[in-house]
């Protein structure tokens, strides 16, 4: 599937980086759930969460200018951080 990772900026601890905010990969693994970062390391519940390694493209995270020819950038991405990739965002 093509996930596309949520463009905001959660308060506190999070696994989250920024430079995958906003940008859209490929789930290439399914780990089944783990802690939820972003409520555990906030003090609140273990909370878990699915979590999936998506691949991103160089040119996706950079742009054609900066990024190495065909590089990729694995990244394990949770669950609420992602949603379906619109049509839009798969023809980019």
């Amino acid at each position: 599937d093509r996930v596309t990772v949520s463009n905001d900026v959660p308060y506190g601890h999070t696994r989250k980086a920024r430079y995958i905010s906003g940008r859209t990969g490929v789930i290439e693994l399914a780990h089944g759930t783990m802690i939820y970062p972003d409520s555990a390391g906030n003090g609140g519940d273990d909370a878990p969460e699915h979590v999936y390694t998506v691949k991103f493209t160089s040119t996706e995270l950079w742009g054609a200018e900066a990024a190495e020819p065909n590089g990729v950038v694995y990244f394990d991405v949770w669950e609420p951080y992602i949603t379906h990739a619109t049509s839009q965002e798969s023809a980019a």
